[in-house]
């Protein structure tokens, strides 16, 4: 009998394990060197490093059986490293100090939220129906940040294409749509007995007052780190120039 699946037997790619050539890690091993030296150089040159390997590893063509891994590689890339160097890079979005503070604390929370999901995304019943609600919040903040910078992105990309960072909160956006609709799907196959809808209330209800309490309790912190991020004295880790 083969070992390999027949064509009426495709693999479910949702299970498989990770899977590189060593061409693909010396590739990412590259990346990551140049990433590095980009950071020590420029924010600005750090986040367009970033996106450049995101976008690359979206549509980069990959074999089939590699489809999974090259999935979670850009749920990592667009979902977790590219907010994070988007708001050390350029924390526009923070700079005021009204907003700033619990935009930081909703973009943590959703990070953290995201990132669990990738180790449980296989889990049908009320769990996953909770981060689907969760994950949803997180589509409609990226989106909104993505919509709020529009009209400045149009505007850098006249200037040398620097405006393309915009467009990161629509990939992220893009990506947390996607295990979204994953975990809504996972959902539907609890137990009919199981209060999915309970679970998809709670976690909207938790990704909500979550990052409220923690931003009101840790407001003049939260405000300090912003300032931090907006002033020289974060150069000594990414450097303004």
């Amino acid at each position: 009998m083969s070992e390999h699946p027949t064509d009426d037997e495709s693999p479910d790619l949702g299970t498989q394990p990770l899977q590189f050539r060593l061409s693909h890690l010396l590739v990412l091993q590259l990346a990551l060197a140049l990433g590095i030296s980009a950071i020590l150089c420029s924010r600005l040159l750090a986040a367009m490093a970033a996106f450049a390997i995101t976008v690359a590893a979206m549509t980069y063509p990959v074999r089939p059986d590699l489809q999974a891994s090259r999935r979670s590689l850009v749920d990592f890339l667009a979902g977790v490293v590219m907010p994070v160097v988007c708001v050390i890079a350029d924390p526009f979005v923070l700079s005021d100090e009204t907003i700033g503070p619990l935009a930081l604390h909703l973009i943590i929370f959703q990070l953290v939220a995201f990132t669990t999901w990738q180790f449980c995304r296989h889990r049908p019943g009320p769990v996953a129906a909770a981060f689907a609600s969760c994950l949803f919040i997180g589509t409609s903040l990226a989106l909104s940040i993505g919509l709020v910078i529009f009209p400045l992105t149009l505007i850098g990309l006249a200037f040398f294409g620097l405006g393309v960072l915009g467009i990161t909160p629509f990939l992220t956006g893009y990506v947390f749509s996607r295990n979204c609709a994953t975990a809504y799907g996972q959902s539907q196959r609890a137990d009919p007995t199981a209060p999915v809808r309970l679970w998809f209330a709670l976690g909207a209800v938790l990704a909500l007052v979550i990052p409220v309490t923690t931003c009101l309790l840790t407001i003049d912190q939260t405000r300090l780190l912003l300032d931090w991020l907006h002033s020289r004295d974060a150069a000594l880790f990414l450097p303004l120039y």
